[in-house]
């Protein structure tokens, strides 16, 4: 009889459920582009979609909401290598803990020596994402790793793509890898480190022609020299990054990270995703596609919701439904770098004033950096107090209730995630515009200083 009746009532709640939504209005993100965070065809002919059905006949609501939830989480349960080889002193650990958000002081952090020595291969995980691991490989050409047992000495098949890391020139030996890694038909990337230092030594040896000059200008001579180098082709170009892991925010960091992800299939770019950090690069271009990729996670969570409303339990629902808006809140919360830990980190890295952070996100999501967080998603919750009211008193009617109770929980949860997700959106763009302008304010002074030691400098006699 049971399973007679999930048979019966789970096209029907699905079919609703898409109904409801098709009339629902389209959002658009904080560039002004329309954005739908709805299931899409594929997504209810998939094989997928056939799990969710056999998990409803088999355990009902319930196996059905765990279904749809652990759907949202497969992206942990994906594996992905990040090969980044060079040798010792060019800045592999200092790029791997930028690349994990940490630094070599933290517990997981990678060792950053003035003498270092990559004597084996060893990988380090990221803090948030066990199965995503950066793996630090000497560089070859050495008496350990000479060309003839590179490849297997490092394991190379385990690699997703490869990061040759120079704090100079590319040698012959990195062409070579570069070769060899194309064979495999795997992607591999150029990147230069040390950029700040590059530009550093620029300005100070060309104090007069490099003046009014950006940092790229200045680096585009050694953009070129690689290019020079390397006798790339024109789309191979495309290739080269020129990053400063101790100034993430500038540079090719960002284009590299992005890059990466572009590079990578859906369940490892969104695993990938889910590590970088916005608020490290002050990237809004990062920020919006992390965005999009949360909103593309609520409909299911609406889902769910709509389902466990079919449970003829009365306040089974509501408290599913507070449960995990505050789970996915707070996921979304850490994503967006709005939490106590990743505003803190943000202030020491671009040196603002943590407590003014704290304020401007105060302003759109009250509550959020304490423990009253709760109290701030309850309230977004509060505009569902007469639905669920309606939802339990809807539980006690047979049939009629049914056919209610699941679209409209599943437009309630909806709306609410919708909500506190548009709130810390405009939270994180706030803190990226604090931090930027406080670079530029940091950018114009140290011309001005360059600018005034320049005219009181006496010309040489």
């Amino acid at each position: 009889m049971r399973n007679a009746a999930n048979q019966c009532t789970f096209p029907y709640c699905l079919s609703l459920i898409v109904i409801t939504f098709a009339f629902s209005s389209p959002r658009k993100n904080m560039a002004g582009e329309t954005n739908w965070e709805k299931p899409t065809a594929a997504d209810f002919c998939s094989n997928d979609t056939k799990e969710i059905e056999e998990a409803y006949q088999l355990g009902g609501a319930a196996g059905f909401a765990r279904i749809l939830q652990e759907h949202n989480e497969r992206w942990k349960t994906v594996p992905l290598n990040i090969a980044v080889i060079g040798q010792s002193g060019v800045g592999k650990s200092s790029y791997i803990n930028c690349s994990r958000n940490i630094t070599a002081e933290d517990e997981e952090g990678a060792q950053v020596d003035i003498v270092e020595c990559t004597e084996e291969v060893r990988s380090y995980a990221h803090p948030d994402n066990a199965l995503l691991l950066y793996w630090d490989c000497p560089g070859v050409g050495t008496p350990k790793f000479p060309r003839g047992t590179y490849l297997e000495k490092i394991g190379f098949k385990r690699y997703d793509f490869y990061l040759l890391l120079s704090s100079s020139r590319f040698t012959d030996d990195d062409q070579w890898l570069a070769a060899e890694i194309g064979k495999l038909g795997k992607r591999f990337f150029y990147v230069r480190t040390q950029s700040g230092v590059d530009v550093f030594k620029q300005r100070t040896s060309h104090p007069r022609s490099t003046v009014g000059q950006s940092d790229d200008e200045i680096l585009q001579k050694v953009r070129k020299d690689i290019v020079t180098k390397l006798e790339l082709k024109d789309a191979e170009q495309d290739n080269i990054f020129l990053i400063d892991s101790y100034q993430p925010a500038k540079f090719d960091f960002c284009k590299l990270q992005d890059t990466l992800l572009t590079a990578l299939p859906d369940l490892k770019r969104e695993a990938f995703l889910y590590s970088l950090s916005p608020m490290g690069m002050l990237s809004k271009k990062i920020l919006q596609k992390k965005v999009d990729a949360l909103r593309g996670r609520i409909w299911k969570m609406a889902l769910a919701s709509g389902v466990v409303g079919l449970l003829p339990i009365p306040g089974i629902s509501t408290a599913f439904d507070i449960g995990m808006v505050i789970a996915e809140g707070r996921f979304y919360q850490q994503q967006l770098g709005l939490d106590q830990q990743s505003l803190t980190s943000t202030a020491q890295t671009h040196k603002v004033d943590v407590t003014l952070l704290e304020e401007t996100v105060a302003l759109s999501i009250p509550g959020v950096i304490t423990k009253d967080f709760v109290f701030f998603l309850s309230k977004e919750l509060a505009t569902e107090t007469a639905g669920q009211a309606m939802e339990e008193l809807l539980k006690f009617i047979p049939f009629l209730g049914s056919l209610v109770v699941a679209p409209l929980s599943y437009v309630l949860t909806r709306r609410t995630l919708l909500a506190v997700l548009d709130k810390m959106e405009t939270a994180a763009h706030n803190v990226i515009d604090i931090c930027v302008n406080k670079a530029h304010q940091q950018a114009l002074e140290e011309t001005r200083e360059d600018c005034e030691n320049l005219r009181n400098k006496k010309p040489a006699i």
